[in-house]
């Protein structure tokens, strides 16, 4: 069963193009609620347990992991990025990491809730060189180059912003950047109205390339289905409600999604060629 998150004030959207989606191959799919039980394991022993993702709303490419150390570091959250991940481990619920327990120990502080500060992110890929996704090396993209389906729009014009709905002006902070657990549990919302809620988000793993191609959607206590990220048009400031431009016919529609059939390549190709025939039609 897949349960409800909760709610949290989050940073502002920044749009971008909309991306395509593959599912086939050699990746690998985890739900972020389930990533949530997985241990860290440095070179050299157990770090703690992930309890946070960040995802640019531009492409929904996860950009870290966010980790809380637990008793080891006090508490101390620490992030860290999918290119120092290695192959997670489904069956132990644990994902190794090319970093031994003093290079994370010695990392700079960093507030891990968005937005966070350009400055401290440049310190944290310096200590741990790993290159400025920003200025497009290394983990960026939109998951696969080689899609195979366009995802399907509604033909509905975008909303203007309402007023207080965009951010503050700061430069200094990345505002792409979203928390995964605050969006757990947000309204999904068409524009037609509140059509689900947000009940977890599905990653792909492809090397160093973590990507979030599917939303679960609740559409009710018993009934969950699959929504393609590439459909958001907009995440709210400050509410973080989730705009789609995906009909109410179109997302109930669905085929049925629950925790089963989350590594399921043939469930996976339904709903791919679901949203591909819609986008065709």
């Amino acid at each position: 069963m897949i349960l409800k998150g909760s709610a949290a004030c989050a940073s502002p959207h920044r749009s971008g193009s909309m991306s395509r989606l593959r599912l086939e191959g050699n990746e690998m799919n985890i739900s972020v609620k389930d990533l949530f039980d997985y241990k860290i394991q440095a070179e050299d022993g157990e770090i703690g347990s992930v309890s946070d993702v960040l995802v640019d709303d531009a492409d929904w490419t996860a950009r870290y992991l966010v980790v809380d150390t637990g008793g080891w570091l006090f508490g101390r959250k620490v992030m860290i990025a999918p290119v120092a991940a290695r192959e997670p481990d489904a069956a132990g619920k644990l994902l190794p990491v090319r970093l031994t327990k003093q290079e994370i120990k010695d990392s700079p502080d960093i507030a891990s809730d968005p937005p966070l500060s350009r400055d401290q992110e440049i310190a944290y890929h310096d200590h741990y060189r790993w290159p400025y996704y920003w200025l497009g090396g290394g983990n960026v993209g939109f998951g696969h180059a080689d899609a195979l389906a366009e995802v399907p729009l509604t033909p509905l014009p975008r909303s203007e912003p309402e007023a207080g709905s965009t951010p503050p002006v700061t430069e200094d902070r990345d505002y792409s950047l979203r928390s995964v657990k605050h969006l757990i549990g947000q309204k999904l919302l068409s524009h037609d109205g509140e059509i689900a809620r947000i009940a977890d988000f599905l990653l792909e793993v492809d090397g160093d390339i973590w990507h979030a191609p599917y939303l679960v959607a609740e559409l009710d206590s018993n009934r969950h289905v699959l929504a393609p990220t590439a459909a958001i048009e907009k995440v709210g400031w400050p509410d973080q409600d989730v705009l789609v431009r995906l009909s109410p016919e179109l997302l109930f529609g669905a085929p049925d999604f629950d925790e089963t059939v989350v590594r399921d390549a043939m469930f996976l190709g339904r709903v791919r060629d679901y949203y591909g025939s819609h986008a065709r039609a």
